[in-house]
């Protein structure tokens, strides 16, 4: 386990939480590889019945961590590490829902990109009031291959285009509106009211939840897996145009600026 992604249980329920606040908790191929491994680990422990995915900081997950795509530009062409990433987090997000057992995310702050794409993998969302969800991809010339087709899935297509396309965040109101999270509470709360919902799923029969939750997101959303694969093509050779190379290293310059100069 990377040290940006920490374990807990309590009783039934198993927490995985993104530790890298300074980045807003982006994800990097290392985080990547340990939210699956801490999956691997609560599959097999008996006495965890459900898993929160939930972030710690001022964000749940501010999508990848473009500094770990600075290959993108300064090449001609997309770096076999950048293609590998692309499969890795096509596959944690198959896992997720293959996942036998319910994954609640518990949202606070930002859920931008592929953090949304994460969100949505598991089976419902309660957020934070100040919580705001954004697919930002556009403005870096990439592609939302992997977060829209969960997108459409849980929201519909009218309402995730209009996410999508646009280039603004959305807050948690509008988020609930859309069907996007399922409650929205005071943020002290968000971690304790997954909690309390995870608890009262431990109440059910285990081998009825896994049928329920193979029946949901194996057979009703069986054409969800054939478009993330598709979709995954699409991230990667959106990282393969000039739009995406310029795009991406004006944002990483402007990034260093801010650090270099916090006031300015």
């Amino acid at each position: 386990m990377t040290d940006q992604v920490k374990l807990r249980r309590d009783k039934s329920v198993g927490t995985i939480v993104l530790d890298h606040p300074a980045r807003l908790n982006a994800l990097t191929p290392g985080m990547v590889g340990a939210i699956r491994q801490g999956l691997d680990d609560f599959h097999t422990d008996g006495r965890v019945r459900t898993v929160i995915l939930t972030g710690n900081g001022s964000s749940f997950c501010s999508g990848t961590d473009l500094n770990t795509l600075t290959g993108i530009a300064q090449q001609d062409s997309i770096p076999e590490e950048d293609q590998d990433d692309v499969v890795d987090f096509h596959e944690l997000l198959e896992s997720m829902l293959r996942f036998p057992k319910p994954l609640i995310a518990a949202v606070t702050g930002w859920t931008v990109g592929t953090g949304l794409a994460l969100m949505l993998a598991c089976d419902m969302t309660i957020a934070a009031e100040h919580s705001r969800f954004w697919v930002a991809e556009p403005l870096r010339g990439l592609s939302p291959g992997l977060t829209a087709p969960l997108l459409i899935w849980r929201i519909g297509a009218a309402r995730s285009a209009a996410m999508l396309y646009g280039t603004m965040p959305i807050d948690a109101v509008q988020a609930l509106n859309f069907g996007l999270v399922n409650e929205v509470q005071p943020e002290q709360f968000v971690w304790a009211r997954a909690s309390e919902i995870a608890g009262q799923i431990s109440a059910g029969a285990a081998e009825s939840q896994q049928l329920t939750r193979h029946l949901i997101n194996e057979t009703v959303a069986e054409s969800v897996f054939t478009q993330l694969s598709i979709g995954a093509a699409h991230t990667a050779t959106a990282r393969t145009t000039q739009t995406a190379r310029d795009r991406v290293q004006e944002f990483l310059r402007r990034h260093q600026e801010r650090q270099e100069n916090p006031r300015t």
